[in-house]
């Protein structure tokens, strides 16, 4: 079985709503980190959804609070899936390439990107563990999203991702656009 084959396998063995210790503790940093904005007493107690069309910061750190692990968790099957498509039906491993793009359009506090950023650094141990030659890899964000807090949070989580990557020697470059969508 190739190195592609096995870690495949590892991964979808592991209990789908398992986050990993890097994750787990850049969500409890970054939670700290919201829980000194003035304005967002009371952003973890259940009731109304928050509404994130009002752009505040108690709806972008109640919507944190009780909704990132789930869009986190979404975004990671949907590119393990996308992965195991990619390389079974075209031979093909994104996970292998130097560099990597990633256009991220409406990326709020950035669970999309951030489980990608997981299961790269997940992919770079396991490469490092099993005696595979691990190399740099370069990612390149654009992220875009209209709401300033949510952009601050996704700032933050990648913040406290850093050491992980770095460690990896994955580099990530971020372009944050706060714009409007049509």
């Amino acid at each position: 079985m190739d190195r592609i084959n096995e870690f495949t396998a590892e991964w979808v063995s592991r209990s789908p709503h398992q986050m990993t210790s890097r994750m787990h503790d850049a969500c409890f940093h970054t939670l700290e980190w919201i829980k000194s904005w003035p304005h967002v007493a009371g952003f973890t107690e259940k009731g109304k959804k928050p509404d994130l069309d009002d752009g505040s910061e108690f709806s972008i750190a109640k919507h944190f609070y009780w909704y990132y692990d789930t869009h986190f968790f979404k975004a990671q099957n949907s590119l393990v899936s996308t992965y195991l498509v990619s390389h079974n039906l075209l031979s093909t491993n994104w996970l292998d390439q130097p560099k990597l793009w990633v256009l991220d359009i409406g990326c709020g506090t950035g669970a999309a990107t951030c489980a990608l950023l997981d299961l790269l650094c997940e992919y770079h141990d396991y490469r490092w563990k099993h005696g595979y030659p691990v190399w740099d890899t370069q990612l390149h964000i654009v992220a875009v999203d209209p709401c300033k807090p949510a952009l601050d949070v996704y700032s933050k989580m990648l913040e406290c991702l850093q050491p992980s990557l770095v460690q990896l020697n994955i580099a990530v470059a971020v372009c944050q656009v706060q714009d409007e969508f049509p």
